[in-house]
C-alpha cells in the first residue's frame, strides 16, 4: 500500500496459481489425467476516510482447468464424463462504506 496525495491509501495486487497436472484418481482403469492450468488475479483499490474502492480481475486469461473429471460409474449424471472447471473470467468493482 502507498499514499496518493489527495486520495488516501492506495494498493494493487498480482497473483498466480499455478496447478500442475494430476491423475484423477489411483484405479489405473478409471482415472484421467487433467491438465496443468495458470490462474491470473489482479485487483487495484483505494481507500479514503470511511470509504474503499476495489477494481479487479479474476481469471484474467480465461484458464479452463479442471478440478475434477467424474466417468459414468461415479457420476450422478450419467454423461460418459463429468467435468469440474474452474470459475470464468470475471470482472467487478467494490465500494465499501463504513458507518459511525
Amino acid at each position: 500500500m502507498w499514499t496518493v496525495p489527495g486520495l488516501a491509501l492506495t494498493s494493487t495486487n498480482v497473483a498466480v496459481s499455478y496447478v500442475d497436472s494430476a491423475w484423477t484418481g489411483l484405479d489405473v482403469n478409471k482415472r484421467h489425467r487433467m491438465k496443468a492450468y495458470t490462474v491470473l488475479n489482479l485487483t487495484t483499490g483505494i481507500e479514503r476516510d470511511n470509504w474503499s474502492l476495489t477494481v479487479y480481475a479474476n481469471n484474467v486469461t480465461d484458464a479452463r482447468g479442471q478440478t475434477t473429471i467424474l466417468d459414468a460409474y461415479y457420476s450422478p449424471s450419467g454423461m460418459d464424463y463429468n467435468k469440474n472447471i474452474i470459475r470464468p473470467r470475471s470482472f467487478g468493482v467494490r465500494w465499501s462504506q463504513q458507518f459511525d
